[in-house]
């Protein structure tokens, strides 16, 4: 179900957020409302929405709307995580956070917006739903690779990561292409989280047989697995989804933590409910997850939770158009040292104001 809506002006929003709030915070608030009333409330998105409107806040530099994904588990306490994101072109040469905002990093956003010219983008990771709102930070390269990939780590004075870093990313099979690198400043010995995606080749060699996979996990560095295990990331691979998966690099090597991201692309609100409807690819996924017990019936929300509108708001005798989306993007395993750790489903939120003319 496409779960459009019109709310008509910026009191309906302020309604849904808290009204004293900037204009985009209060659109941000207005979304995660939205988001909570159409999935069932705190029973999907917990009581982390206060701690993500601070956090949101306090990520927010220059004048653009970011990017930001809320991070959903899909077993155990209900509740999200919150990453804030800025591509190349939303933050201008120069900008800086306001005082008491940017949790100390303005210095990567130096180094990217100014001086970096290769990746996508850098943002934030917020754990909110432990109550520890510790904060990381990440650069997405994609396809484009960094010119000075030392300097992210320079930037958020974490040099003494970016040796080993660096092997772990020489030893990664040449059919994985690395597109992040994440790490927790205030975490020392947490290491460095480095995604990468399956090309489709691999990925079906893999659903053959889970040997190939096993060989290049072993390549990798990367020996915290089992017979179980291996089997199912076999049937991962097998969906139709691309595979991305994640390593942590740390001191002496590889941890004993993996991760497995289905990536659902391009998914829009109205496609949701056909991507989990009986029988879908979305479907069987949660399905299976929910045979290994790594997930229960709160799946079931995830179309629910998918929001798209266009919305006309009236403020100061202008009339603007914002745009506010809420897209499920990823399903996340995981596994630590073996044993299978809740799923979660992230969604991709968009904010975007529109032009103006009076009203």
């Amino acid at each position: 179900m496409s779960n459009e809506m019109n709310i008509g002006n910026l009191r309906d929003l302020k309604e849904l957020a808290d009204p004293n709030g900037t204009f985009r915070e209060i659109a941000f608030g207005a979304l995660v409302g939205l988001v909570a009333k159409h999935s069932g409330g705190t029973e999907f998105l917990g009581d982390t929405s206060a701690l993500a409107a601070g956090a949101y806040q306090k990520s927010l530099i220059g004048d653009y709307f970011p990017n930001y994904w809320m991070e959903v588990p899909l077993l155990g306490n209900p509740g999200f995580d919150l990453h804030v994101y800025y591509n190349r072109g939303q933050v201008d040469p120069g900008d800086h956070f306001e005082s008491g905002c940017g949790f100390g990093m303005q210095a990567m956003f130096d180094w990217y917006f100014n001086v970096e010219t290769g990746g996508v983008g850098v943002g934030f990771a917020h754990d909110l739903r432990d109550g520890s709102c510790d904060v990381g930070a990440y650069v997405n390269f994609g396809s484009k690779p960094l010119a000075d990939e030392r300097g992210f780590f320079t930037s958020l004075e974490a040099d003494g990561s970016y040796g080993y870093t660096s092997e772990l990313l020489a030893r990664l099979p040449g059919s994985w292409q690395p597109w992040y690198l994440g790490l927790f400043p205030n975490r020392p010995g947490s290491g460095v989280r480095v995604g990468a995606f399956v090309s489709v080749e691999r990925q079906a060699d893999y659903a053959a047989d889970p040997r190939t996979l096993a060989d290049d996990l072993t390549r990798a560095g990367f020996t915290a697995f089992d017979s179980v295990m291996l089997e199912r990331l076999q049937a991962l691979a097998a969906l139709p989804f691309i595979l991305e998966l994640q390593l942590d690099a740390v001191e002496g090597g590889v941890g004993d933590t993996l991760g497995a991201d289905l990536t659902l692309k391009h998914v829009h609100a109205s496609d949701a409910s056909v991507l989990f409807a009986k029988d879908a690819p979305g479907e069987k996924a949660c399905r299976l997850l929910e045979a290994w017990g790594v997930v229960d019936s709160r799946w079931h929300r995830i179309p629910d939770a998918s929001i798209s509108c266009m919305l006309p708001i009236g403020e100061g005798g202008k009339t603007f158009m914002l745009l506010m989306r809420c897209n499920p993007s990823f399903i996340k395993s995981k596994w630590v040292a073996t044993q299978p750790q809740p799923a979660k489903v992230y969604f991709q939120c968009t904010t975007l104001l529109f032009g103006s003319q009076q009203g």
